[in-house]
């Protein structure tokens, strides 16, 4: 896993640039949310992971496994399921990342420098949601968006949605990130993480 992250809420689409394909990123947030509608959620049994230090609790699906990250200036904690095909060229994970900012940063101002950001430094990258939304009951920002690869080994394009939040000088940032082809297979479990995202100090 790369340690380099140009802003915290790109963190995990950085990981997965070598393996996208340019062509067929287009994709229709409606036809997303139509297609995840008729995937029922595979798992109803979750585990509680809870972190003091950084005030956080989240629940992930129990047959999931996760990962803690600490770096000088971040956490990160990877869930991801435990049993993957080894085919997948990029196994399906989702991560939430802690990472403190400068004072006074503001959600707009966030969220307006990391799409910058990303429109420079992501190949293909197709913007196709941008919206307000809630994480934890506080003030957060969602954005999905399509990207590729030069990499013309892998030829698949894929997704990503990011949510996050600015609390105390810091942004908490779940992110989800799988290939085009599967991303509205694990939307609905997705979905119930980061719904269960709670802050506890």
């Amino acid at each position: 896993m790369s340690k380099i992250l140009f802003i915290g809420s790109i963190f995990l689409t950085i990981l997965f640039l070598s393996l996208i394909d340019k062509n067929n990123t287009t994709f229709s947030l409606q036809d997303q949310k139509a297609r995840a509608q008729s995937f029922a959620a595979t798992t109803s049994k979750f585990l509680i992971y809870t972190n003091p230090n950084h005030g956080i609790k989240i629940q992930y699906p129990i047959n999931w496994t996760l990962g803690e990250h600490p770096y000088t200036d971040r956490f990160l904690v990877d869930f991801a399921p435990a049993l993957k095909n080894i085919s997948d060229t990029a196994p399906v994970t989702v991560t939430l990342s802690v990472e403190t900012v400068k004072q006074n940063t503001t959600l707009n101002g966030f969220t307006s420098a990391t799409l910058d950001k990303a429109k420079q430094s992501l190949p293909g990258f197709q913007l196709i949601e941008s919206s307000a939304t809630t994480l934890a009951g506080t003030p957060a920002h969602k954005i999905t968006y399509a990207f590729a690869s030069t990499d013309p080994s892998v030829q698949l394009p894929f997704l990503s949605m990011n949510v996050w939040t600015i609390k105390q000088n810091k942004v908490y940032n779940i992110s989800y990130t799988e290939a085009k082809s599967k991303y509205v297979k694990y939307l609905p479990i997705v979905q119930n993480i980061i719904d269960s995202f709670k802050f506890t100090k």
